[in-house]
């Protein structure tokens, strides 16, 4: 009679028990959902909202303009876009609508808003300061904005980066840009640099 101990007696009983018993310790299921949850177990790479990170930036490495979509004109006598001049800040300033046909959006071509509030300083200083330290965004017109302001003067091509700023953009942040544009340094004319040893000598003498 063989000599067996009760363990084994009890798998030659029941070959299935026992089976089971050496299958649950093989976890295939496991392996699944520990591949699954390796596969999480890092977040996905984050996307930028408006796009890569590289075509937020123009060939320059400023803010690219934010581009307004196209619209169709309709054949009505009534068109989309226009300018118009408004009374901004106690100026009045030449404006084009951002929305078609709704006239209580609008927008400054930059030119005109550096000529208007701050003709001391340079366009790409003040393009500067506006997107990378007052965070206002800046946009480009769709092609019938582009062509009515082209008309008007504003620009010689349809093509060209002529960046817009919001009227509602240039009321929220005017005070700092106040400060900003006006504590930025400005270059010292050779002229008035002469004038210092001049009065340095009459003072001395």
């Amino acid at each position: 009679m063989l000599n067996l101990s009760t363990e084994q007696v009890q798998a030659l009983l029941h070959p299935q028990t026992s089976a089971s018993a050496l299958l649950s310790h093989t976890p295939p299921a496991h392996n699944a959902h520990s591949t699954t949850h390796q596969k999480h177990a890092y977040p996905p790479p984050l996307i930028p909202v408006n796009g890569s990170s590289n075509s937020t930036r123009d060939s320059r490495g400023r803010k690219a303009l934010i581009p307004i979509p196209e619209t169709i004109a309709s054949s009505g006598h009534v068109q989309p876009y226009g300018i118009q001049k408004a009374l901004v800040l106690e100026k009045l300033v030449p404006c084009i609508n951002f929305k078609p046909y709704i006239y209580t959006e609008l927008l400054i071509t930059l030119p005109d808003f550096v000529s208007q509030y701050f003709p001391a300083c340079d366009i790409n200083n003040c393009r500067q300061v506006l997107t990378e330290v007052l965070c206002v965004d800046l946009y480009q017109g769709n092609r019938l904005q582009m062509k009515i302001l082209m008309e008007a003067g504003k620009c010689s091509s349809m093509n060209e980066e002529l960046p817009l700023i919001q009227v509602r953009s240039i009321m929220k942040y005017m005070p700092q840009m106040k400060y900003m544009f006006r504590n930025m340094v400005i270059p010292v004319p050779a002229h008035s640099s002469e004038e210092h040893p001049s009065k340095k000598r009459q003072r001395t003498s």
